[in-house]
């Protein structure tokens, strides 16, 4: 990254959006608080150029936490968008173990194992499930047992500053709220707002920029995915619309989607594999159904699932495998996830199923996903993206959470985990979906991936997409920011897009040019 480079970013987004606010500057009513707890520069440079267009178009002071390690270049970037206040984590945890100090000991003292960590609920919020996921995700685990001395100090650290953020947020009076997440130490500051009925915007994906908005208590119980049914019943219900939705799903499993898992899933470099093939490499029963268990990464938020059945992914995953294997009436196999290897998880699978006496019913890792949708007879999640794309194939699919394409028709979805283990039993039973739930999955899929998404260089984000273990050009990136400063253009256009979201009636920015019966969309017709 050229310091040069960053200096003249910073120097532009000074004069910018300095200027820019002068004119309603002492008119602003109420206070936005913006949670932007990284250190990377392309994600703090996204959200506080969203939180700009949010705070301008509400006319709301930005008041935003950094991340504890955030200093020098890093702070003078985010105070280059006109902040009225930056706010280091570490001051709250700091200021929320001081102000609470014998509570959160006697907390963290009571707090022993995983178990208990996940049944934490402070002043009716349930509050442990996240702190478990940060545990997970930091230490790179896929369960947690009875803690360790440095576990119960992460947990001393975040309880603390849940205590602090409640406080302040009390305090301030503050009125909405930006998370780029709802997990981790977000899901935290999630839970409050949920709490409190205070309205705000989450689960901003960068890449292909998306966000929902929560705005009553009720809409924080689903996910952060969750499409706004009218639009994905209007694609199902419009020839014209539903094209674009079966050619993106042909784009998409051709692995021609710019985006980590589907790179990996669907790889030109992976095996096909049939029925027949599946049935003589595992040693299947040519009689019996086949069941296919698709594993999660086990570090990454199993709680980001509202409703999770289970301690964690490990936990669901082995207790799954017992249960389909007392069902006589099946065949099961297990399917790694596809970018196990970004989370340094190789072999963690292998492992742990060998451990329980399952190891012949992994899949091989060479094997391409699309040969799976005509070849097995229904799918196992807690919520994965394979909970969308089998279906449009006719494939079943019995989830562990409510992930965000719950709540339709051909998902089966348990409330408790007895229900679930009902459906494991007879998941023989299991039968291909009709016509209709067939197109209903995959106005679904296309609603969700890429009709409630909003390419960057429309809105002043830059040209370049952002892969997970993919290359970055930060330089081009701040350059072109530059550029928007200059001239203004896409701010404007990000301005107008955040306005209709925000006072419109529905929960997820939508790229609406991909609602008209007149235009293709491009991203599902480049296979042609």
């Amino acid at each position: 990254m050229s310091t040069s480079i960053l200096k003249m970013f910073i120097r532009s987004n000074n004069d910018f959006f300095s200027k820019n606010s002068i004119a309603i500057r002492g008119k602003r009513q109420g206070k936005i608080l913006v949670d932007i707890q990284t250190t990377d520069i392309f994600t703090v440079s996204t959200v506080m150029k969203i939180a700009s267009a949010v705070s301008d178009v509400l006319n709301r002071e930005m008041i935003v936490i950094s991340a504890i390690k955030a200093r020098g270049a890093l702070v003078r970037l985010i105070k280059s968008y006109d902040p009225s206040n930056v706010i280091n984590a570490k001051h709250l945890i700091s200021h929320g173990f001081l102000f609470n100090m014998i509570r959160v000991l006697k907390l963290v003292m009571n707090v022993r194992t995983g178990d208990d960590l996940v049944s934490l609920v402070i002043q009716d919020m349930p509050v442990g499930i996240h702190i478990y996921d940060s545990i997970l995700i930091r230490m790179g685990l896929s369960s947690v047992k009875k803690l360790s001395l440095r576990q119960r100090f992460y947990i001393l650290m975040e309880v603390s500053f849940f205590y602090s953020i409640l406080a302040y947020i009390n305090r301030h009076n503050i009125s909405y709220v930006i998370l780029p997440d709802n997990a981790y130490r977000q899901g935290v500051v999630s839970e409050i707002l949920k709490s409190k009925a205070i309205p705000s915007i989450s689960g901003i994906d960068i890449n292909g920029i998306s966000m929902h908005k929560y705005e009553s208590a009720e809409d924080y119980l689903k996910h952060c995915r969750a499409p706004d049914t009218d639009i994905v019943y209007k694609i199902s219900n419009t020839p014209e619309l539903y094209l674009n939705a079966e050619n993106y799903l042909l784009f998409r499993t051709l692995g021609q989607e710019q985006q980590h898992d589907t790179m990996r899933a669907y790889s030109k470099d992976k095996m096909e594999i049939n029925r027949p093939g599946l049935i003589s490499t595992y040693k299947l029963h040519p009689g019996k159904k086949i069941i296919l268990i698709m594993a999660h990464i086990f570090c990454d938020a199993p709680h980001a699932y509202p409703k999770m059945l289970f301690k964690d992914y490990e936990d669901w995953l082995i207790k799954t495998c017992f249960r389909l294997a007392n069902n006589t009436q099946v065949n099961f196999l297990v399917k790694e996830h596809p970018s196990a290897a970004l989370y340094s998880e190789e072999g963690k699978i292998d492992r742990m199923l060998i451990e329980q006496g399952f190891g012949d019913k992994l899949l091989s890792k060479d094997v391409n996903t699309k040969s799976l949708f005509n070849s097995v007879d229904a799918i196992v999640t807690c919520g994965g993206t394979a909970g969308m794309e089998f279906p449009c194939y006719g494939v079943p699919v019995l989830v562990a959470a409510k992930p965000s394409y719950d709540s339709f028709s051909y998902i089966v979805s348990p409330d408790t985990e007895t229900a679930y283990y009902s459906e494991l039993d007879k998941m023989n039973e299991n039968e291909k979906l009709s016509d209709n739930d067939i197109k209903l999955a995959k106005s679904v899929l296309y609603t969700i991936h890429s009709v409630i998404k909003i390419e960057k260089d429309k809105i002043g984000l830059g040209s370049q997409q952002y892969i997970m273990g993919g290359q970055f050009d930060i330089d081009l990136f701040m350059e072109e920011m530059i550029a928007d400063c200059a001239d203004g253009k896409g701010y404007s256009a990000m301005i107008s897009e955040i306005g209709l979201f925000l006072l419109g009636k529905h929960k997820n920015l939508i790229d609406h040019s991909k609602l008209s019966k007149n235009v293709s969309d491009k991203n599902a017709v480049l296979h042609r």
